[in-house]
């Protein structure tokens, strides 16, 4: 009766089916030879066909609801969670990492187009005083040659993961492990990386076309890569 009243059997079950949920992501997702379009039907057979046969102890979904809460909720989760990885979609082709020359003509396409903005706003705003020697270096202007492209930079990177220059020829930004999208902190870190890398005559932005995933220090301190999609 008190099992009954705690809700131990369903709770039990509840359990039971969460570690079978678990048990199988792990084994189809990490089997190569398992299709993107069949893992939801792997999930659907899995949802309404997993047969549940044991039940735990009253203690132990006890324990369990007060130290993980409500099972039903964690189940909700666990299966409203997309069911395959980022990195399953590329498990049955090769990656494509994008060479030096490559990200190098789309970084002089992207300094074109933004130091071209910038410098003909900040001609609107300062006049010929903004090519004049003797001029003084002014606020608004270091604030437009240095501080604009990092927020222009930076969002391009977190909405698009890529900036118009590598957008043109499908380039994309993406994790060094998974292939997914970086976090925003991540993505701040490789901008800052950047100076890192050019630092030792630009050594570290070199060092992509030596490396064996197109890697730049800045990528690789921020554990990132550059594909083509």
């Amino acid at each position: 009766m008190a099992e009954h009243i705690l809700g131990a059997p369903d709770g039990a079950q509840q359990k039971v089916k969460t570690h079978a949920i678990i048990q199988k992501k792990q084994q189809i997702c990490s089997d190569p030879a398992v299709s993107l379009q069949s893992l939801d039907r792997h999930r659907d057979e899995l949802i309404h066909n997993t047969p549940i046969t044991h039940h735990l102890p009253l203690q132990t979904s006890q324990h369990y609801l007060a130290r993980y809460g409500s099972l039903q909720d964690r189940n909700n989760k666990l299966l409203s969670t997309p069911f395959t990885h980022t990195k399953d979609m590329y498990m049955n082709e090769e990656v494509n990492y994008v060479g030096f020359w490559a990200r190098t003509l789309a970084a002089v396409i992207d300094s074109i187009w933004l130091y071209g903005i910038i410098y003909t706003i900040l001609y609107f705003i300062l006049g010929s005083d903004l090519f004049s020697l003797s001029s003084e270096y002014t606020i608004t202007q270091f604030s437009f040659e240095y501080l604009v492209p990092v927020v222009v930079v930076m969002a391009f990177w977190i909405i698009k993961s890529s900036t118009p220059g590598k957008m043109i020829f499908g380039m994309k930004i993406v994790d060094a492990e998974t292939y997914g999208k970086v976090t925003t902190q991540r993505l701040f870190l490789r901008y800052i990386s950047y100076f890192i890398a050019m630092l030792p005559l630009f050594l570290g932005i070199i060092w992509v076309g030596f490396d064996k995933k197109k890697q730049g220090w800045h990528d690789k301190i921020a554990k990132t890569v550059v594909i083509k999609k």
